[in-house]
C-alpha cells in the first residue's frame, strides 16, 4: 500500500517483462522434468539467452539506441521461445539429477535474473525503451 507522500512502487514494464521473467520458473519446471543431459543443455542455453537479453537491453541509452536495439532483442526472444516450446517436451530426470543441476545452476540464474529485472525498470524509463522492450514479444 502507498502512505502518503510516498511513490507507488514502479510498475513492470507488459507485457515483455512478464514473459521475460517466465523463463526462469519454466527453468525450474525444466529441472524437474527433463532428462539430465537435456537438462542441462536447455539451462544452459536459459541462462545465455537471459543473458545475452540483458546485454543487448543495457545498449538502450536513448530513443537511437533503444531503435537499435530492437532487431536484437527480437531474434533474443525468438530463441526464448523456442526452448519454452523445448522445455515442455523432454523427460524427468531423476531427483538426484534435479538436485545437481539447482546446486548447479541455482546461483547464476538467480543473478541473470535480478540483472533482467533491472535493466527492464531501467529501460522502461529510457526514451523509447517500452518500445524495445514489447519488441521482445515474440510473434
Amino acid at each position: 500500500m502507498v502512505g502518503k507522500g510516498s511513490a507507488p512502487a514502479p510498475a513492470f514494464p507488459e507485457p515483455s517483462l512478464k514473459k521475460i521473467l517466465a523463463l526462469p520458473v519454466l527453468v525450474a519446471l525444466l529441472l524437474a522434468g527433463c532428462a539430465p543431459d537435456d537438462a542441462e543443455s536447455l539451462v544452459k542455453q536459459t541462462v545465455a539467452v537471459m543473458d545475452e537479453t540483458a546485454q543487448a537491453m543495457s545498449t538502450i541509452k536513448d530513443e537511437a539506441s533503444a531503435k537499435a536495439a530492437v532487431p536484437r532483442l527480437q531474434a533474443l526472444a525468438r530463441r526464448r521461445k523456442l526452448i519454452e516450446e523445448k522445455i515442455t517436451t523432454v523427460k524427468t530426470p531423476s531427483q538426484a539429477d534435479q538436485i545437481e543441476l539447482q546446486k548447479k545452476y541455482a546461483a547464476r540464474l538467480s543473478e541473470v535474473t535480478a540483472q533482467l529485472m533491472q535493466e527492464a525498470v531501467r529501460v522502461s524509463a529510457v526514451p523509447g525503451g517500452a518500445a524495445a522492450l514489447d519488441a521482445m514479444d515474440p510473434k
